[in-house]
Parts: structure tokens; sequence; C-alpha cells
């Protein structure tokens, strides 16, 4: 797979955004030397068939299938047994995007699926990771750890990770000290991240395609600037081979399904709309009772309206603060000047949850034409076409369309290079009251 449907028009431009074209797929062999300037780095470019590369908000790290038709022996040459370093780049150069390209790193986690198709023909797929989760393996933190949870999980991602490229929200400005208990660095981060609020917000951490990995809060994903706006529609009006084709295409989107929308019912009970936290300082013996309600608390939101009716015909869902109740201990006195891990509960433990619940609301999968700077965490509109013009004359449906956060992309690189976005909103754009 040299050159995949690299589709070019007269100037050998990508006359797609689906095209794509592998530059580069080397595998440096953990023991097995070739002639050559890099010895242990071996070219696999010719024997990849297609690969696929999978990101999300929910995961630190990227997953990433690599399916191999080997006419070579490569395996056996290479005796393949995991922890092989992969690079690979792709590219694409369009008149109306420049130059784009994506280089991965990462290793080789597992080998699978091997089949012998065909007389001096195997298969077989590479299983890879980002090279952090490797260096996870490896470290456990039993030390101490005092500032705020920011400035902490940098110092686990450059020093205890060997990660360079990051993006960190430094707006948790708690400071707090603590004892790590005996925990991987990616575990780490990961329990820190359950008490670090942005203005009641919680964080996700995240590794992006570009090997760039993210400790960002939902305020300021959804604060973000607007990615792109992607349309819903049956066909392309613009003629093929142009920049207005090729920009029609890429913001086209292909396939539209329903995953999932929110129930009430459900998120009643876990605190999307009221709750109660308790809260008891057993230095101090004093106990704090607060309620969290969705319409008192005004929290943020990706499209103007509440994700629920609140009519005389509905129940008064944000003041059922008794649906859902948190408990939580404190210790003020753990230490002079600091508070200790739990010190950030309180109101906001309400709010956070609340936000990672609603953001559930409603769900869609799309399947769109290839986009390299495209990664989770983005934010993007979304319109959807209706079958048939209203009275009013607009075409759109208004109650699937509007803002969205992409939680995951599946990267698919085959035939052509496709991604399927998983995308979330935690509002309406239509009034639900009305």
């Amino acid at each position: 797979m040299s050159n995949p449907t690299y589709r070019a028009g007269p100037d050998g431009l990508a006359s797609t955004p689906t095209s794509y074209k592998l530059e580069q797929f080397v595998i440096t062999s953990n023991n097995t030397k070739h002639d050559g300037e890099d010895e242990y780095v071996w070219d696999f470019k010719e024997s990849v068939a297609d690969f696929t590369i999978i990101e999300s908000i929910y995961s630190p790290h990227l997953e990433i299938m690599i399916r191999i038709g080997d006419s070579n022996n490569l395996m056996e040459k290479l005796r393949l047994s995991g922890n092989e370093s992969i690079i690979f780049k792709v590219m694409r150069e369009s008149q109306s995007r420049g130059k784009e390209s994506l280089t991965v790193l990462a290793r080789v986690a597992e080998l699978y699926g091997y089949n012998r198709s065909q007389p001096g023909m195997q298969t077989y797929t590479l299983k890879a990771t980002s090279h952090h989760l490797y260096t996870n393996q490896t470290k456990i933190l039993k030390r101490s750890f005092s500032g705020a949870i920011p400035e902490i999980v940098g110092k686990i991602l450059s020093s205890d990770l060997e990660v360079e490229d990051t993006d960190i929200n430094t707006s948790s400005k708690n400071v707090i000290k603590g004892i790590f208990p005996s925990l991987r660095p990616i575990q780490a981060i990961n329990w820190l991240m359950n008490n670090a609020y942005d203005d009641g917000t919680p964080h996700f951490f995240y590794e992006t395609k570009d090997s760039v990995l993210h400790f960002n809060s939902y305020k300021q994903l959804i604060e973000q600037d607007l990615y792109d706006t992607y349309v819903y529609k049956p066909f392309i009006s613009s003629e093929q081979n142009t920049e207005e084709g090729y920009e029609e295409e890429r913001t086209k989107i292909q396939s539209f399904r329903d995953a999932y929308t929110t129930s009430p019912y459900v998120s009643i009970g876990k605190g999307a709309y009221a709750s109660t936290i308790h809260t008891v300082d057993i230095a101090k013996k004093e106990y704090k009772k607060e309620t969290f309600d969705y319409q008192r608390n005004n929290l943020y939101k990706l499209n103007d309206h509440k994700p629920f009716a609140l009519t005389d015909r509905t129940l008064p869902v944000n003041e059922l603060s008794e649906s859902k109740n948190y408990f939580v201990s404190q210790n003020s006195m753990a230490f002079p000047s600091h508070g200790n891990y739990y010190s950030p509960a309180g109101i906001d433990t309400n709010k956070s949850y609340a936000y990672i619940e609603n953001i559930n609301y409603q769900t869609h999968q799309i399947g769109i034409a290839g986009d390299f700077n495209l990664h989770v965490g983005a934010k993007i509109e979304i319109e959807i076409q209706r079958g048939e013009q209203d009275p009013d004359g607009a075409n759109i449906n208004k109650f699937h369309s509007g803002t969205y956060i992409i939680t995951q992309i599946v990267n698919e690189f085959k035939e052509q290079f496709w991604q399927y976005l998983t995308i979330k909103k935690d509002s309406s754009r239509i009034n639900l009251d009305a």
C-alpha cells in the first residue's frame, strides 16, 4: 500500500478530502539488524494493508490497529514479539487546505489475527499504543505531592511519563498536599482529576492523534472557538475537482446515526438536575449539607436551552435534591497551610457530576471525510436538513442540530481516509418548555 487512492486533479493536488498518502511506516526491531544506515529500522510501508487510530476524551492514550499483508516473512525476520517502536507518517496536499500531515509514534502492544490466506502471504494485525503507556507500566508513585492539581499533573507527565507535548489547563487553583498511595502515574492523574474543578466543571485527561496529552476542563472545551460546521444533506451541489466542491465534501456528513438520547428517568437518579452533598470535617466536628439546583446554579452550556422540560405537566426535577446524595469526609487540619486531597470537594462536586451526566443529553455518531487537524475535544456545529421544508421555509431539524463536543474519533485509513465521530451535547438548541 505505497500510495493508496491519492486521487489527484490536473494540478497534482488531492481532488477529494478522503485521499491520503502513506509517506513512511517503519518499525525498529528489538534485536534484528539489516544492511543500511539505520540497521535496526525496517521499512513496512509496502506491507501495510490499512490502519485505524482511535482517540477519546475518556482515554489518556491512543489505540492503533495495523493490518499487515506480509509476503516477505518480516514477522520471522524481525522476531516480532511486542514493544517494538513504530513511526508512521501520512500526508495530503490540496488547493483548499494546503499541505497537511500527521506523524504518529507508538509501540507494539500485541500481535493477533495471524492467518495464511494464500501461499507466500501471511496476514496479521499489530495493536499499538502510545509510548507513555509502556512507561506507565514501569513506575509506581509513593511520594508526597504539594501544589495546585494542574501543576502536580504537569510534573507527573514530564518527569514520570517523560511526555514533552502537553496541553494543561491551569484554572484549578486549589492548593493541596498529600501522598500518592502506590499508584501508577496515569492512575495518579486520574485520581487527582476526580477533585479538579474549573468553576465547577470537571476535567478530562486524554491524548489526541497528534501525540499531545491534554488535561482540560469542560469549561475550556465549551468556551473554545468553533472548529467547523458540518451539514447532513442528500447531495453535493458544487462542482467536483474545485476548491468549493472539495470544501463541501469535507464538511458533508456522510452518515448519521442517533446512538443515544438520555432519559430524564435515568438522569434524575444520577443527579443531573438536582442533588445534595453531605460533608463532614472530622477535625472540626462540623457537618454541612448543600444542595444543587440546575436552574439556580446556571451551568455552562453548549447551546441556549436546558436539556429537560419544566412545565406545569412535568416534575420539578431541578428541585428534587434528594434524588442523588454525595458524602465526603474532610480534614481541614491535616496540614497547617494546605488542603488535603478532599479539600476541593463541596458544591463543585454536585455540579461536576451534573456536567458529566448532562453531556449525554444527545449522542450521535457521524461519518465525515478525513481531516488531519480534527481531534477529540473539538467543538463543532452540525446542521441536519429535514426531508421537507416546514411552513416558515426553514429546512433544518433544530432538535438534533446544534453545537457538540467530539468525544471519540475512529480514524480509518483504508481505501480512503474516513473519520467516525461520536459527538455529544449537554443542552438544546430549542426551548423544550415552549
